[in-house]
């Protein structure tokens, strides 16, 4: 006896947006490609007509679906919640655990979706206050409700709160916060790059640590821990 299909529930047309592109963003990690519409609707239970009663294409998915991926406000609200109280070297393990997951999602997305870049940050300040990736309308080239702001101030944000993670242990540091966040970042991107690390990727907790206790910079930092 065949298992009828499951069926998702009726939702608005925003609700639907996002739940259809966290399914293509779930099969592309998975499967390591872009996804096809009918897998897409199978996966979200809805018949492949519904996809193109709130998308135009299934481009225009794809493109709101790398949007909501790359949007840089969910680092932000990781970065925000480190507790800053904790020891030197545990706000560095957690910092350094949020970069981690960040480059390693990054990379496999863009590999899954045959990109040689990641898209640039304009239109997402609005994005920032809610936490989470949030849909708008483009006037011109500016999006409804953002500053107008370019790549580089949304970078120069993320930046500011990366180095506010560590001002707390300023006087436990040989080197003012941003030069050790600089060097974490080169540290974890080359660890998480699956090119760089030539497919020999620790799991992420093991890397995390040993970027922390590998780095120089920390008064307390350790000798660095054996493969």
């Amino acid at each position: 006896m065949t298992t009828p299909a499951r069926r998702a529930s009726p939702l608005a047309p925003d609700e639907r947006r996002d739940a259809l592109v966290e399914v293509f963003l779930r099969l592309a990690r998975r499967d390591g490609r872009v996804p096809t519409t009918r897998e897409i609707a199978t996966e979200a239970g809805v018949a492949e007509g519904t996809i193109f009663r709130v998308f135009a294409t299934k481009e225009a998915l794809e493109d709101d679906a790398i949007q909501v991926a790359f949007c840089p406000a969910p680092i932000a609200r990781e970065l925000a919640a480190i507790d800053r109280t904790q020891s030197m070297r545990d706000c560095l393990i957690d910092f350094t655990a949020v970069i981690q997951r960040r480059f390693s999602d990054v990379f496999g997305l863009m590999a899954a979706l045959g990109l040689t870049q990641p898209p640039n940050r304009e239109g997402h300040s609005h994005c920032f206050a809610s936490g989470r990736h949030q849909r708008c309308v483009v006037v011109g080239n500016t999006a409804a409700g953002d500053t107008g702001e370019a790549g580089a101030p949304v970078q120069d944000y993320l930046h500011d709160m990366m180095v506010a993670v560590l001002e707390t242990h300023r006087d436990e540091l040989v080197v003012p916060p941003d030069g050790v966040i600089h060097r974490i970042r080169l540290l974890t991107f080359s660890g998480s790059h699956p090119g760089i690390a030539d497919g020999r990727r620790s799991p992420t907790a093991c890397r995390t640590e040993r970027a922390v206790d590998a780095h120089p910079n920390s008064a307390h930092s350790s000798a660095p821990l054996q493969a």
